[in-house]
């Protein structure tokens, strides 16, 4: 069966018979040989008798049904009335979306109007994404006529990107179900927007220096946060003097890469953060590509050391840590550990050692 769905337009194109819109849709609908339309709006009811189409369904009155049958000639005609305890579908997704929307920080989201039993949310501002998991599960739970599929915890967003989007796929749904949903919806998607606004990255040298490129890609990151960037280049690997570049660092916060993979804890850049007097909060986190990166901080000052993946624009672990720490969302333990659940990314072709190496045959 083919089945066509036209996007609304506005009531002047839809009510006007000679609309350029309501020409284009008959002649779409009777040369595409359809076998059922749905009319979804009332004001699109005119258009019925120039439609040559088997079957017609739509969401109106009973009355409207029996003039599809005798007057215009359908055999068989498709209704959905609501019962008095239902909601209608837009009025639904929009009452949870607004849940959603005014009492999680409204300035920081815009919701889109109400089409078809969707309402879709967007970020107005630059930072993560923080959700309540565990309420958007128990409101999913509730109907599964009513839905909201949202990004991933913690993702990182920009203005106008997209945040979630509520569906309420039949025409109607449960008045008190609803109530429950838009209950439970309430403050379960906020958007931390970055505390900090500079960044002071060092990078190490011990032959080859860091490339532009590199540094590059690492700026990239944080102009995306909106964070200024000053960059101390190829200083010698040595631990005296990059606990001497630490110390002349102005910025919020401080990003460290260093020549050779910072493979232990008391390696060069994590000793010189403890021999300073700060703390390594974590070190290694299970994402790969990212695994070798730590976390530091000194005298309130989160220091980040970055996995050479970070040389890379590709996703990386990185961009996981950075834009949680900078929007004032340090990880915790259990944060981190569950950084490893769908912690294995896009693998980076430039990586020295690949996670598969190719067989050589003799």
């Amino acid at each position: 069966m083919n089945i066509i769905n036209k996007i609304r337009k506005n009531s002047y194109e839809q009510s006007n018979l000679n609309s350029v819109y309501c020409r284009e849709l008959i002649d779409e609908i009777n040369n595409g040989k359809y076998d059922f339309v749905h009319i979804h709006y009332d004001c699109l009811f005119h258009i019925i008798p120039f439609l040559s189409c088997k079957t017609i369904g739509f969401t109106s009155a009973d009355e409207k049904a029996e003039i599809c049958k005798k007057e215009f000639g359908y055999d068989e005609v498709a209704t959905a009335r609501l019962e008095e305890s239902d909601t209608e579908e837009d009025f639904a997704a929009t009452r949870v979306a607004e849940n959603i929307h005014y009492n999680s920080e409204p300035e920081n989201f815009t919701k889109s109007t109400a089409f078809t039993g969707r309402v879709n949310i967007f970020a107005n501002k630059t930072g993560i994404i923080v959700l309540d998991e565990e309420k958007l599960t128990e409101a999913n739970s509730v109907d599964d006529m009513i839905t909201i599929a949202t990004i991933p915890n913690y993702s990182q967003v920009t203005k106008g990107s997209i945040v979630a989007t509520i569906k309420i796929i039949s025409y109607g749904v449960s008045t008190y179900k609803l109530t429950k949903v838009a209950s439970l919806a309430i403050s379960t998607i906020r958007l931390k927007t970055p505390k900090y606004s500079s960044a002071h990255l060092i990078t190490t040298k011990i032959s080859r220096g860091t490339s532009e490129k590199a540094i590059g890609a690492i700026r990239k990151r944080t102009d995306t946060l909106g964070l200024s960037l000053n960059v101390n280049k190829d200083i010698p690997h040595v631990q005296s003097i990059l606990e001497e570049a630490i110390t002349e660092v102005k910025s919020d916060i401080i990003l460290i890469l260093t020549a050779s993979a910072t493979s232990d804890i008391s390696d060069v850049a994590p000793m010189a953060i403890k021999s300073l007097g700060g703390k390594i909060l974590r070190y290694g986190i299970p994402v790969d590509p990212g695994n070798l990166l730590f976390l530091g901080e000194l005298n309130g000052m989160p220091i980040i050391g970055l996995p050479g993946c970070a040389k890379s624009p590709a996703i990386n672990g990185a961009d996981w840590v950075i834009s949680r720490v900078v929007c004032d969302h340090t990880p915790n333990k259990h944060e981190f550990a569950r950084m490893g659940l769908g912690g294995l990314l896009k693998e980076i072709s430039s990586r020295p050692m690949p996670r598969v190496q190719s067989r050589i045959r003799k």
